[in-house]
């Protein structure tokens, strides 16, 4: 397993940007990968630092690419930067094109923590035809209860002053895009989903399950003992990527 950091061009943000990689060391290509975002206080270097990624990684014969997602929700910014198409566009091409990582929907997924497991969702909801499934490790999946119940000075700056109002029902709004897949046109991401017993964002996670299950997505949702900690997260997610590894067969 290769550990590789890279600083590249994002034409999204009109600056450099870095992501780092665990990479198989092998001889085959299509590998499977996963993006893996990281939470609101933290940068693109804490996964490595705070769990054994690397390993799940190496045990799982999958790349994981981990970007810098600053404090933006992986959200395209109103007076920001375009987060969320960097995520989408600059981080995956830029990948693509320097390591033997699948390019099939099937082999595909994103992840993360708090912050992350929101934009995780959020990106695999908005491009079904490129991420088959996701991760949400303790994710702010209500977004629109978040906007409403906690002042956040950064969402002034990522959706506006209005924040409270133009949030419910947008394309940023995770419980929202679930009903976009209703007229059946679109094909539904797997879904994992975990959070502590004891985690201020339990609520959010119970208003996404019971809506998610309601409109009859494949998600796995797992509660346990824990708080919104790395404990907790290290825990959970190799159980997650082998969900979502256990759907590609």
């Amino acid at each position: 397993m290769s550990f590789i950091n890279v600083s590249t061009g994002a034409a999204s943000l009109g600056k450099s940007m870095q992501y780092n990689a665990f990479i198989p060391d092998c001889d085959r290509d299509d590998i499977p990968v996963v993006l893996l975002l990281h939470g609101l206080s933290d940068d693109y270097t804490q996964w490595q630092r705070y769990t054994v990624a690397e390993r799940y990684a190496d045990e799982r014969g999958i790349a994981i690419i981990m970007p810098d997602g600053a404090r933006s929700f992986y959200t395209d910014m109103k007076y920001g930067g375009a987060y969320y198409s960097c995520m989408v566009n600059d981080v995956m091409n830029s990948a693509r094109n320097l390591f033997p990582i699948s390019r099939k929907r099937e082999k595909t997924f994103t992840a993360g923590l708090s912050m992350g497991g929101y934009g995780a969702a959020k990106i695999a909801f908005r491009n079904p035809d490129k991420f088959a499934g996701f991760i949400s490790l303790s994710g702010c999946l209500d977004i629109a209860k978040l906007a409403r119940d906690e002042v956040f000075g950064d969402f002034k700056l990522i959706w506006g002053e209005d924040y409270v109002n133009t949030v419910p029902g947008s394309e940023d709004d995770t419980i929202a895009l679930l009903g976009t897949y209703s007229d059946g046109s679109k094909q539904k991401p797997r879904m994992y989903v975990a959070v502590g017993d004891d985690d201020f964002l339990l609520e959010h996670n119970h208003n996404f399950r019971d809506a998610a299950t309601s409109l009859g997505f494949d998600i796995k949702y797992e509660q346990g003992p824990g708080n919104h900690n790395w404990s907790f997260w290290n825990e959970y997610l190799p159980k997650g990527l082998d969900f979502l590894l256990e759907g590609m067969n």
